[in-house]
């Protein structure tokens, strides 16, 4: 719908050209007029945009796309490196107030389930950089612009106070045997605990962490037990948890069944 009411009287007499023009004028007012408004901020460093309360629809936040032609911005299509799209000419849209209803949800744990390409794996970046205690030199870069700096202004939320465990399950080896997952899953825990312990190189008593080649969950207890005595909180961020199980699930032969009922019955992983 135009919000013009003479737009029916309005395109008489016109040729195909002009009534394009006309519709594309008409649209243009339409999304100017709106309540809500799309903020975007061009400035390096500074992109965001202010989600509106009530949506404005897709073809509207394209036509807002298409204004800002003088200042184009990248729409970082399957980008969740949050960092990359933040400090480079990317198109960002604000999810951060949800880091304050996470908080306030003070659970344990947590479990975000949404479609492929919902932004899953952007947003745990997203809470990775806002968590971390070794990107705090980062946040202004990353956040002064964004609704959750509001919140951190006011004091409710204390950013860069975690050391953050990021597990990505999506290289999983589920291709042949349990023993190969097995064995990929240990490798990928312990890679990244051992990247912790790496960037936290120099850091009072790291070398107590103890990396244990065989035994994942020992290395993960030993990373608990170091932040545990350093007064330190872990958060861990797990993501694509489902894929290779999702994969596994699909494949129909004898051998995946009886993959499947290892995993069902299998405890070794477990704290």
């Amino acid at each position: 719908m135009f919000p013009n009411p003479n737009f029916e009287e309005s395109k008489e007499g016109l040729d195909n050209n002009s009534l394009v023009s006309l519709k594309q004028e008409e649209l243009h007012s339409q999304v100017r007029n709106e309540k809500t408004q799309l903020i975007f901020n061009t400035k390096r460093n500074e992109h965001a945009i202010e989600q509106p309360k009530e949506s404005l629809g897709i073809f509207s936040f394209y036509l807002y796309i298409d204004l800002l032609q003088e200042n184009p911005l990248t729409i970082c299509y399957g980008v969740s490196n949050f960092q990359k799209i933040r400090l480079s000419e990317g198109l960002y849209c604000d999810k951060t107030e949800y880091i304050e209803m996470l908080e306030k949800e003070n659970a344990t744990s947590l479990l975000f389930l949404r479609p492929r390409r919902f932004g899953k794996s952007l947003f745990l970046d997203t809470l990775n950089c806002f968590h971390n205690e070794l990107l705090k030199n980062d946040y202004e870069d990353l956040f002064r612009d964004l609704n959750i700096n509001n919140v951190v202004k006011e004091g409710k939320i204390q950013p860069n106070s975690y050391m953050v465990l990021k597990l990505s399950f999506s290289d999983l080896d589920v291709s042949s045997n349990y023993d190969v997952f097995r064995m990929s899953l240990a490798d990928i825990i312990n890679d990244e605990i051992s990247t912790i312990k790496a960037l936290y190189e120099g850091f009072p008593r790291i070398e107590n962490v103890k990396i244990n080649i065989e035994n994942p969950i020992s290395s993960f207890r030993s990373l608990c037990n170091y932040a545990k005595m350093m007064n330190k909180k872990l958060y861990i961020l797990i993501d694509e948890y489902d894929t290779a199980l999702n994969q596994l699930i699909i494949q129909e032969n004898p051998e995946t069944s009886e993959f499947m009922q290892r995993l069902r019955d299998q405890k070794e992983f477990s704290l």
